[in-house]
Order: structure tokens, then C-alpha cells, then sequence
């Protein structure tokens, strides 16, 4: 996987996975277990996956008007790195 399997992430997929086909659902089960991510936002068949990061809204944006997919946002707070002595 490219995704480093530690640390704060944001992850934002264009991921055409259908929640009612089993092989979909299950491709992105294992992504997510595999990563340690969380769902943070889900609108069909686009996903904002997380991992230690404090979600502190997430929006649903219609774009009709440009595509056939609607936008996804998350705001997010990270921790403070720890402070070097």
C-alpha cells in the first residue's frame, strides 16, 4: 500500500465503490483495516478516510452543475507535533 501505515492522515478517494456490491464493499473494508482509517464522510461512491486526526465538520457540496459526483469536505484539527527540547 502507499499509504504510510502510521501517522495523521487524510485520505480523499474519487473511489467509485458501491456499498451494495460485495466486492466493492469488502476491497474497501480491507483498505481501511489494513490502514487503520476511519470513514469520516461517505456520499455514494466517494469517501474521506481518516486516522488521527479529530474531524471537526465534514460537508456534502453538490456539483451538479460540473460533474456527476458531489464534493467532499472535512475540516480537521491535528495534534501539535511534540516539542523538541
Amino acid at each position: 500500500s502507499a499509504t504510510p501505515r502510521e501517522g495523521p492522515r487524510v485520505v480523499a478517494m474519487d473511489a467509485n465503490v458501491h456499498e451494495n456490491t460485495p466486492a466493492d464493499r469488502e476491497m474497501l473494508a480491507r483498505y481501511i483495516r489494513n490502514n487503520n482509517l476511519t470513514i469520516s464522510l461517505r456520499d455514494e461512491t466517494d469517501v474521506i478516510l481518516t486516522r488521527d486526526v479529530e474531524v471537526l465538520d465534514g460537508r456534502i457540496i453538490s456539483l451538479a452543475n460540473l460533474t456527476d459526483h458531489n464534493g467532499l469536505s472535512v475540516t480537521v484539527r491535528m495534534a501539535s507535533p511534540p516539542s523538541r527540547p
